[in-house]
This record gives structure tokens, sequence and C-alpha cells, in this order.
């Protein structure tokens, strides 16, 4: 689903001339980083510590020994060309490159458990990174400033009523371009829609807002129309592009009717290739409602006659679980037995497919992709079983078995891993961005299960705080967890 990925991959990887270098000189491996977070995330970590930053697509050049020298994003195809060139001149005249061995990058300290609170109350309440450039919606950081009785009220209305929402169908895009929030990146991710849900879910638990309950219902919807599986499981991104153009299939064209300008708040909408991209006055929705929802009606039939963005067809099983937590809390919040209903299936379609005789992280078609097993998937699964064993207590028998299997696989020599084989186990995998980490929904689901093995465990991640302290942001759901222990 990624915009960039599509465009290199085009330019340059179906190139006859950049083939030619790549397969004489070079072994090219595809990898898809959701399918392997943790290979991903450690040649991440390598091209933002030694390059200041990173992104995709990643390109890592590594030895025989998976040992990175070099690393880039996007690059046009001559500068590429240039690029193959000089790594393989330099490549061919230094040993130390080819000899180089893979490190580990992150070792997390211990801190004792008395210093949570002390870390906790060090932490600026409003430390965000809502400023300029590129705005991403951060739904954990901001469950985290509900929890500490923050009004979030200004960033909840950003990420509903601008651009970054879907007004016709539903859902959020990824992030937007702008620091206005006027003009997504077009992909939408299962884990935004599972955490933004969440939020929504507490924040409308607080507070029976309507708007709330509104975007609950409309990005349901859309999950079930747009990303549900013939499995019942849901797909992991819908692309940003198609055939169109970017972002063609959800943007609007110019009009003169002012309701509709009105509905959309066009003037002040953002642009995309000469169409509009639409907001929303919710306050006027609520005013002429049921003629507002003939206009979305009428644009939702629109779009039957665009090319529909493609759906990226594997289930992955943390980003499931998670939003099954979710629809259990919007369920709860918005008192639906529909939605819980719904929720309990989704459970139920989990268990089928992603839970043999391990965890398969990834489900293609309704068959496994039998690759590492990751903890965030377990974790994820338990957070789950927190929540629906207060419906169905007879799954105090499966939380007793994936504590176990946590246990087993994941805590080696007193430490804990975030993959069960820990060869690219690395800093990034414990940071709660875009997507909580393994380590962060374990705790939380510990907590509220109120487990006996949470004395075991804090002991394991409270070293965590002193990274928390210094970049909340990225570190949230850690945070939250350690926020409800504090209370």
């Amino acid at each position: 689903s990624c915009h960039w990925c599509h465009v290199m991959a085009h330019e340059s990887f179906e190139n006859k001339e950049i083939a030619s270098i790549l397969n004489e000189n070079f072994i090219s491996i595809k990898l898809d980083k959701e399918e392997y977070p943790d290979i991903d995330s450690f040649y991440m970590e390598y091209i933002t510590r030694n390059f200041g930053s990173g992104g995709w697509p990643l390109n890592v050049f590594i030895n025989a020994n998976m040992a990175p020298f070099h690393a880039i994003t996007y690059l046009p195809k001559g500068e590429f060309i240039q690029t193959l060139n000089s790594i393989l001149k330099l490549y061919k005249s230094n040993k130390k490159l080819q000899e180089g061995e893979i490190n580990n990058l992150f070792l997390i300290k211990e801190i004792d458990k008395d210093a949570i609170k002390k870390y906790l109350l060090s932490i600026p309440l409003k430390k965000s990174m809502f400023t300029y450039g590129p705005q991403f919606p951060q739904a954990v950081f901001l469950l985290y400033q509900l929890q500490k009785q923050q009004n979030i009220k200004e960033e909840l209305e950003n990420l509903i009523c601008k651009g970054l929402f879907d007004h016709i169908e539903g859902g959020w895009f990824r992030y937007t371009i702008d620091s206005e929030w006027e003009v997504p990146h077009f992909e939408k991710m299962l884990y935004d829609q599972a955490t933004l849900l969440l939020l929504c879910a507490e924040a409308y638990k607080r507070q029976k807002d309507e708007l709330l309950k509104y975007t609950i219902e409309k990005t349901i919807s859309w999950l079930n129309d747009h990303m549900k599986l013939s499995s019942n499981l849901y797909g992991s991104a819908t692309d940003a592009d198609t055939s169109q153009g970017e972002g063609h299939y959800y943007t609007i064209e110019k009009t003169n009717d002012e309701k509709i300008i009105r509905l959309f708040n066009l003037k002040k909408a953002g642009i995309q290739d000469q169409r509009y991209v639409p907001q929303i006055d919710f306050s006027y929705y609520l005013k002429e409602k049921e003629e507002n929802n003939e206009i979305i009606k009428h644009y939702k039939e629109k779009r039957k006659l665009l090319v529909t963005p493609e759906l990226d067809q594997k289930s992955i099983m943390s980003w499931n679980c998670f939003l099954n937590f979710a629809l259990l809390k919007c369920a709860h919040a918005l008192d639906s037995e529909e939605l819980k209903a719904a929720a309990i299936k989704l459970f139920e379609s989990i268990e089928n497919y992603h839970i043999k005789e391990k965890f398969y992280h990834v489900i293609y078609e309704k068959e496994p992709l039998n690759n590492q097993e990751y903890l965030e998937d377990y974790a994820s699964y338990l957070l789950l079983l927190s929540e629906l064993v207060k419906v169905k207590p007879e799954l105090n028998k499966n939380i007793k078995e994936v504590i176990e299997k946590i246990k087993k696989k994941f805590i080696k020599n007193n430490k804990l891993t975030h993959t069960a084989e820990s060869t690219f186990d690395n800093f990034l995998l414990w940071q709660d961005s875009p997507f909580p980490s393994g380590g962060s929904i374990l705790l939380n689901a510990l907590i509220n299960l109120k487990s006996d093995n949470l004395k075991h465990f804090i002991p394991l991640t409270s070293g965590i705080l002193e990274f928390a302290s210094k970049s909340p942001s990225f570190f949230s759901f850690w945070l939250y967890a350690y926020g409800k222990i504090k209370n």
C-alpha cells in the first residue's frame, strides 16, 4: 500500500538496466515489512541511527553475515544506478565491509520498581509531536493523555473533522502531508483503525459526544465493507493509489452547490490534483442530518464508478486481535449487543486461522505463513482475552496457556525479547510507534487481568521508562500501562 514503494518499483525494479546491474552483482532479497517486522525494524534502526531518518521503501546493503553497511529510501532511477555502482566499487575494495558482523543494537537497562513513579512525574503532560510538517494520528499517545485527564477535544476534532478521516465511507488515512490535517497520504492501515477506535471508545465513555459515536459507527461500517476477508478476518491495508491517480477515489470534484460546500467545509478543504479532500462541518451535519446523509450517499454511489483501491489481503494476527479488543471496547461504550456479537465472531475466526501449534503472524487466503513468532501476536491475543473473559469466563484456561507460552518463548536469560528467535530483536520493537509494542501490550494485558505474573514481568521492562521520559510519544502504551499501576 506504500505510495513511494510503488513508484520506485515501477521506475527502478522493473527497469532492464537496473535489473542487469542487480542480477550480475548483487543478491536481491525482497521482504514484506509486515511479514517480517523484526527484520524491517532492525534495518530501519540502522538507517535512522546512521543517516538521521528512514522510511519506505527501505533499501539496505548487507554482507554475507547480514551486517548492514549502507541504506537508502526512495531514489530516482538515475541516482539509484549511481548508488549501485558506487556501492559495488566500495564493497569490492573494503574487506572490513565484507567481514562485518551483525549486532544486537539495543539492550535495555533495568530500573528499580520504586523509580516508576519518579519517571512518570517527570513526563510533561502535553509533550506531543503535533507540530509543523506531516501529521500522524498518534492514537495511543492521546489515549495516555486522556488517562492523565487532559483535554484532547482539539486533537480529536483534527483527527475526525478534517482531511485525515474519510467522510464519505469512513476510516482514517495513514497521515496528512501538511501540518493543517488537510491532505492525507491516502493509504488506510488496519492498525490505525484499531488504535483510533480504542481512543474514540475511551473518549466516548467519558463524554457522550455524538461526533465520537458517528465516527465509531462509520469506521466499523467501512471496515466491514472494505477490509473484511472471506475468513471474517481483516486485511492489513488499502492502497493510496489506483490507475486514476493517488487519492482520486477519495476526493471530489469542485462544485457550486452551497450545501455540499458547507457540509464538506470545502472553503477550507485541501486540494489533491485539483479535487477537494472533504472535511466535515459536524454541527451543520447534525442540523440537516437527513438531507446531508443523502448527499453522502450520493458520493458513495459515485465511488462505485471509480477504480477501488486494492486491499492487501494478508491478515496480521496482532492487528486483528487489537482491533477485536477495540471493537469490544466500542460495544461496551455504545452499549451495542450487535457489535459485541460481531466482536465475538471475529475472535472465533482468529482462533480458527491464526492459532494452531503456534501463533501465526500472517495468514494468506486462510493459509498461514510459517515464519518467525512475535511477542506482539501473543500479547495482543492476551489483551483481547483480558476483555473477552468478562463475558466468556471459560477463557481463563486460554489465559493461563498463553502466559506460559510467552514465558517459554520470549523470556530468555531473565530478559524479555520481542521475537522467539532473537537475531533481529532491536530497539524499535520496544517502541509504540506506529503500533503498540509487544512488550507494552503484554504489560497492559497483565494489568487488566490483575495477574500474579506482573511481579515477575515488571522488572524485565521498567527500564523502558528511562526512554519514555525523554520521548513519551514513542512509548505511550508503556506509559498508559504504568499509569494504571500508579493509579
